[in-house]
């Protein structure tokens, strides 16, 4: 079984494969899931790093469960009209952030920003 540190849902399988594969090019193994119980199983099955998450499609009760019960798993939300009302319930949801599928830039930048944040808080608790 290869280990996947970062777990994707996305409305479109193709663009969940193109964001898979943008991200396995700056160092994340990712996991394409088709829905919200694999994200789940995924969750309990490997060490996970983050989520990316179609919010189209998962309930934002999914996206406060996994910020609840895997504190230590960034969770990151994609809309495809990501106003301020999408930005509000992912963030009231325990999300990171908020970007639309297509920008894997800027979900590159938070999965670094927050992989950087845990390296920084895991030095200063040795």
């Amino acid at each position: 079984m290869s280990l996947h540190n970062v777990i994707i849902l996305q409305k479109e399988r193709s663009i969940a494969q193109e964001l898979a594969g943008q991200i396995s090019k700056h160092g994340f193994q990712p996991l394409v899931t088709a829905s919200a119980s694999e994200v789940k199983t995924a969750l309990a099955a490997q060490k996970v790093e983050a989520a990316i998450l179609a919010l189209d499609i998962v309930d934002p009760a999914v996206v406060a469960w996994i910020t609840n019960t895997a504190s230590d798993v960034t969770v990151i939300c994609t809309h495809h009209a990501p106003d301020d009302d999408a930005w509000v319930t992912a963030l009231l949801a325990g999300a990171t952030d908020l970007c639309h599928p297509s920008e894997s830039q800027a979900i590159l930048k938070s999965l670094h920003s927050r992989r950087g944040a845990r390296h920084t808080q895991h030095e200063q608790e040795q």
